[in-house]
């Protein structure tokens, strides 16, 4: 079954742990999106009506709408992804095309990562890639061997090794040595609330960098990466962007997907302009409608929240130009 969106975050059980200590950012990157994380061994799964049920040791539960991986079952059409649609402490339920009876075998499952690539590593250095060969495939490289709290971070159109590639944005005249993802304001092993979403083209994130200086510091700057919708009719092989800071404060990281703005301070960065020539270009971002909080209750072109129509939170897209 295709669940095309991925959502993780810090209180899954199992999750990687982010925090002000070196290469914790990419050991998240690469859990959420490449290798999954939180693998135990059913008791049992059996299925009923087209719903499986599997029983679980206490403690060994999943989050309610979480993406699952299974492994190892027979009958083989319970393996594979799907979406746990009832969850309680000892035990989950998803739904398979799988018969009517008890599976058999030694049945993993785990918190399914989203089905991105790591083609290149090193210590404390990693690129990740698109799966989905309809996209641009290009390469987004996390580098945290500089310093504990800070990751750098750049999109290439080509690489060969982790270090070497060709296409960079942003370029090394806009920022040498890439942009910057900030981790936690401390370097210390304070655990950092972050929130991932992501399908197989465009990755968010946001991470509560300041909770090491008090809880009321929860807040975060919205990062990705990835292909954004592109406009042009005929497709866009270079629909590709990453947002980034030009600071490199942990305390002050600007730039987020969620601000835009051609700022001197960060921004978010694209492939190449609309015409498919020269580098990268640092894009503006807007929304379709309403000011730039883009969310009812902030602005009255979306209305209070709750709508008293509904009770909806209205949202815009964000208009990359």
């Amino acid at each position: 079954m295709a669940y095309p969106v991925f959502y993780f975050h810090s209180d899954m059980r199992g999750a990687p742990v982010l925090n002000g200590v070196r290469g914790t950012g990419i050991a998240l990157l690469d859990a959420c999106l490449n290798t999954g994380f939180g693998q135990v061994t059913a008791n049992s799964v059996t299925v009923a009506g087209g719903i499986a049920t599997a029983s679980l040791q206490p403690g060994k539960g999943f989050s309610l709408h979480a993406n699952i991986q299974v492994a190892g079952a027979t009958p083989a059409a319970l393996n594979g992804v799907s979406r746990v649609t009832e969850a309680t402490e000892t035990s989950i339920k998803f739904p398979t095309s799988a018969p009517d009876g008890a599976a058999t075998g030694t049945i993993t499952i785990k918190v399914a990562g989203a089905g991105w690539t790591k083609p290149f590593s090193a210590a404390n250095k990693a690129v990740f890639r698109s799966a989905n060969v309809q996209g641009s495939r290009h390469y987004f490289r996390f580098d945290e061997t500089a310093t504990n709290t800070l990751m750098r971070v750049r999109g290439y159109e080509a690489m060969t090794t982790v270090d070497a590639g060709t296409g960079l944005y942003p370029t090394n005249a806009q920022i040498n040595g890439g942009g910057y993802w900030a981790k936690s304001v401390q370097a210390d092993a304070t655990p950092i609330a972050w929130e991932l979403i992501a399908d197989s083209r465009f990755v968010l994130f946001r991470a509560a960098v300041g909770l090491p200086s008090g809880a009321i510091y929860d807040g975060g700057a919205i990062r990705g990466f990835g292909d954004p919708v592109a406009l042009n009719p005929a497709g866009d092989a270079f629909a590709s962007c990453v947002s980034v800071s030009l600071m490199s404060d942990p305390s002050g990281l600007y730039g987020g997907l969620d601000v835009g703005g051609q700022q001197a301070n960060g921004g978010v960065f694209a492939a190449r302009g609309r015409v498919g020539t020269g580098g990268a270009v640092l894009h503006d971002t807007k929304p379709y409608t309403g000011s730039p909080g883009v969310a009812s209750g902030n602005d009255s072109a979306l209305g209070v929240h709750p709508s008293p129509v509904d009770g909806k939170l209205r949202m815009s897209p964000r208009f990359m130009c």
